[in-house]
């Protein structure tokens, strides 16, 4: 159902859709099925919804994929 909603508006709720399937992709480890590549672009669009100015999704960026992507 989220995807649908992001398929309709990905601005809803400042980008929430977005920033839950990026959360998704990154908590998931690349072995087990888990793409924290995309996730990232993922969040990174949820961010740019609000101009960067969403800083619950700038945290899970930090916390879920920078620590994924060992970045």
């Amino acid at each position: 159902m989220i995807e649908r909603s992001v398929e309709l508006d990905e601005t809803v709720q400042a980008g929430q859709g977005l920033a839950i399937l990026g959360v998704y992709e990154c908590t998931i480890p690349a072995m087990v099925g888990g793409n924290p590549k995309l996730g990232l672009q993922l969040l990174q669009r949820a961010a740019a919804t609000t101009n960067r100015r969403s800083h619950g999704v700038l945290v899970q960026t930090a916390e879920r994929c920078a620590v994924a992507l060992q970045d």
